[in-house]
């Protein structure tokens, strides 16, 4: 369950970072945070942000494993 979990934050991700692509170039500052929408294993949705797509990543299993136990 958590390989599909990470899948779908995977492709949110990406589907974000191309959504504003044709029009504008965004930068983050380093302190700005991305979050977005998590569906744990066991049904419970959360919010998972970070800096970077392996912080989203981290973010959401420790959302998984603190919501659903390890």
């Amino acid at each position: 369950m958590k390989k599909i979990i990470l899948s779908m934050l995977l492709v949110l991700a990406t589907t974000f970072s191309f959504a504003g692509s044709d029009t504008t170039n965004i930068q983050l500052a380093e302190t700005e945070y991305t979050c977005v929408t998590v569906h744990t294993s066991c049904g419970i949705t959360g919010v998972a942000c970070g800096k970077s797509i392996g912080g989203l990543i981290d973010a959401a299993i420790d959302l998984d494993d603190w919501m659903c136990g390890e």
